[in-house]
């Protein structure tokens, strides 16, 4: 097959030299070598080796003295956008790998189909703490290694609604997606860099890839697992756990069009969203409005508050009064009853959460059916032997 196919993958990396190195590993061993790796350091402690870099791969190297993964980490992805050399782009983490045969399958895919320009590639997590993948064996049978077409505006919508914004959409979107299995044509990124502004959206940057699917007729998902998706609980990006939600409060000063300025995972989501809604121009033709869905998934992050400070009586008092209007919207009910609904809802969330807490929730579920591994790249070979062998 002739390489006109060129990826550029951005690696971002910071404190997590040994994962790092699985993920380089896992992208020296590709059957497949046309591609160069924008690698930054966000200001690791010590710093990247450099001379312990893999000198068989086309390593384009930027470190930051500071950690910039928190504050403007969107801002230097956005930078690496302009040194992109290749046709198509990947947005990789420090603690994700590829399957040896992932950039060749997709390469394939792409050269022998030239209008595929948003390409999703299946994937399973793999827990750094556990060292164990967090799918089992049994479910590996759920891939079909089928390649889904989707008309990709009805899923753009989709995403933005399954957040809570606006009407619930009904419409298939592949489940097993994900930004660090997502190939995108550099051109595409352009188009949708032109009008969404920015493709790296703050709080949640790689949501602005939600853009790309508003400037193109259809988006591909291949339900093969060829990306392992890095997932630990000591993962310094993971802010979604409950009692977690104040590590937030850095990207307050993002927030410009969600209509509550409480730093909830959720709340950060829908922004990041609205921003990609606004950006392309879709809020005049939409019905925006938040729906219960997102005030519960909000609140009960809030009322997850450990310890209660005055800061949680002041987020829950913002968002009731919205939640109720929600209600009233979107189930016809009348101020009164929503407002007793709204009352009786969070009495019982509360009730969820004391019991939670009596609860032991760091025991790992059993999971007869899965194997223990010794680290990721175990995982892989794994997956290879047993999945795409058979």
């Amino acid at each position: 097959m002739k390489q006109t196919v060129k990826f550029d993958i951005y690696l971002g990396t910071y404190n997590r030299p040994v994962l790092l190195e699985y993920t380089l590993q896992s992208l020296c061993n590709q059957t497949y070598k046309n591609f160069i790796v924008h690698l930054v350091d966000h200001g690791s402690i010590p710093p990247v080796n450099v001379d312990k870099l893999p000198k068989d791969l086309d390593i384009r190297f930027t470190r930051y003295e500071n950690n910039f993964v928190d504050q403007h980490g969107c801002d230097i992805q956005e930078k690496v956008l302009g040194q992109l050399e290749g046709t198509h782009f990947i947005n990789f983490c420090d603690d994700d790998i590829l399957l040896p045969n992932a950039l060749e399958i997709a390469a394939n895919i792409i050269y022998y189909n030239p209008s595929v320009d948003n390409l999703s590639l299946g994937n399973v997590r793999f827990n750094h703490d556990t060292k164990k993948p967090e799918r089992s064996s049994r479910e590996l049978s759920d891939f079909d290694k089928n390649i889904t077409i989707f008309d990709s505006q009805k899923a753009g919508v989709a995403f933005c609604s399954s957040w809570g914004i606006g009407p619930e959409v009904n419409f298939y979107t592949p489940l097993n997606a994900h930004s660090s299995a997502s190939i995108c044509s550099n051109d595409l990124l352009l188009k949708t860099k032109n009008c969404q502004g920015n493709i790296f959206v703050k709080p949640f940057g790689d949501v602005g890839f939600v853009g790309t699917l508003f400037h193109t007729k259809h988006g591909y998902f291949l339900n093969s697992p060829l990306g392992i998706i890095g997932y630990s609980r000591n993962q310094v990006s993971n802010m979604s756990v409950n009692y977690n939600r104040f590590k937030w409060e850095r990207e307050i000063p993002f927030l410009q069009y969600s209509p509550l300025k409480a730093c909830t995972f959720k709340n950060m989501g829908v922004e990041s969203h609205l921003k990609v809604i606004y950006g392309n121009k879709l809020d005049k033709a939409w019905d925006i409005s938040l729906r219960p869905h997102f005030f519960t998934a909000h609140l009960e992050e809030i009322l997850s508050d450990d310890p209660w400070t005055e800061q949680t009586e002041n987020d829950i008092e913002e968002a009731v009064p919205q939640f109720e209007e929600s209600l009233m919207r979107y189930m016809n009910l009348t101020s009164n009853v929503a407002k007793l609904s709204v009352n009786d809802w969070i009495k019982k969330c509360k009730d969820m959460i004391a019991e939670k807490k009596k609860e032991d929730s760091d025991l790992p579920k059993k999971n007869e059916d899965t194997v223990l591994f010794n680290n990721v790249l175990d995982y892989s070979d794994y997956l290879m032997q047993n999945y795409w062998e058979s």
